[in-house]
């Protein structure tokens, strides 16, 4: 786990985990009662997930490819003569 520690002080990575978008078992307790959940078909982080995805993720919603909005945001610089 050492090789992903900088992962954890990621931007990406601390707001997927404050919006609660999966389930941390802490224990082998928790880990049994949460593989039970996921067999059942429940994913209770779901919901949680979704928001994170629109939120923060693809904020201007999954209708276009991000690289669409890229290349808009670059021919709006371009256009301020910013590049």
């Amino acid at each position: 786990f050492e090789k992903y520690s900088g992962i954890q002080s990621a931007s990406y990575f601390t707001r997927f985990m404050d919006f609660g978008s999966v389930a941390v078992a802490r224990t082998p307790r928790d880990l049994t009662k949460e593989l039970a959940l996921i067999l059942e078909g429940a994913d209770r982080c779901k919901k949680d997930r979704e928001l994170y995805m629109s939120s923060f993720i693809r904020p201007r919603g999954s209708s276009r490819l991000p690289s669409e909005y890229a290349a808009d945001e670059i021919e709006l610089l371009v256009a301020e003569k910013k590049i």
